[in-house]
């Protein structure tokens, strides 16, 4: 449904149900991409029972592509990731090259590619297993999890998953004037893989999911030692904790960030 509005027009279209009115010219500033080449009639797009053109997206991050073009308004941090696809998928160009400035989408691009050199199959079921256990955690000591390679070898003598702890660090509280330390524990058995855990596209691509579930930071630690079954094992440690949590905690292992 178009009105004339001096020398452009006026354009309602109907995004994920929600109406919004914009210039012809506005949707159509970058005439290669496919928003515009939608508006043009040059790509097929599906209109409303009333005639609007009607696009299946979410109409806040639409919003946002929208002032983009309008005005070259910057979306807000933390809508940053979900612009930056809209762009991608719309063509809009310029877009595009604006949110690869941004340092999430950076880490989100090296994520991908880090992914796209794993085994989705075997990635996904580890993604899958560590979250799980990360939703049943809620205290302190538990926000570190372990990972270890089992690959079904004949010359591969799996590790042990017997139960055990590992003191990771000592927290610090204070209770009545006073100082108290108490242990930080991580709890095995182990989460197993069929990865590598030497392999860093794998933390790459772990960091980049959990952080954007919002488990917060991720530092990890890869290790070599002996169960209480003296078996001899590699090891990887992911710790999740966030900003103001730090300082809480001593660490007794060289944590690295990634």
């Amino acid at each position: 449904m178009e009105k004339d509005y001096e020398n452009d027009c006026v354009i309602e279209l109907n995004v994920g149900g929600t109406l919004m009115n914009t210039l012809r010219s506005t949707v159509t500033k970058e005439a290669d991409s496919l928003l515009a080449n939608m508006i043009k009639g040059n790509v097929p797009l599906t209109k409303d029972g009333t005639g609007r053109y009607f696009l299946d997206r979410d109409p806040v991050i639409f919003g946002h592509v929208l002032e983009f073009l309008r005005s070259g308004l910057h979306p807000p941090h933390n809508k940053v990731i979900h612009v930056y696809e809209y762009a991608k998928y719309f063509g809009i160009t310029k877009l595009v090259d604006l949110m690869e400035q941004f340092q999430t989408v950076q880490y989100k691009k090296r994520a991908d590619e880090a992914k796209s050199k794993l085994d989705p199959v075997k990635y996904d079921k580890l993604k899958q297993n560590i979250i799980c256990k990360l939703a049943g955690l809620s205290r302190f000591r538990d926000k570190c999890v372990c990972i270890q390679t089992c690959v079904n070898s004949a010359n591969t003598i799996p590790g042990c998953t017997c139960e055990s702890w590992k003191i990771i660090g000592v927290r610090k509280q204070q209770l009545a004037g006073t100082k108290t330390y108490t242990h930080a524990y991580t709890s095995k058995p182990p989460i197993p893989t069929e990865l590598p855990i030497t392999d860093d596209n794998l933390l790459i691509a772990i960091r980049e999911d959990l952080y954007q579930l919002g488990f917060g930071k991720l530092r990890y630690y890869r290790g070599q030692e002996n169960c209480k079954c003296h078996f001899h094992s590699e090891y990887l440690y992911i710790l999740l904790s966030k900003r103001h949590e730090d300082k809480l905690i001593d660490f007794q292992t060289q944590w690295e960030n990634i």
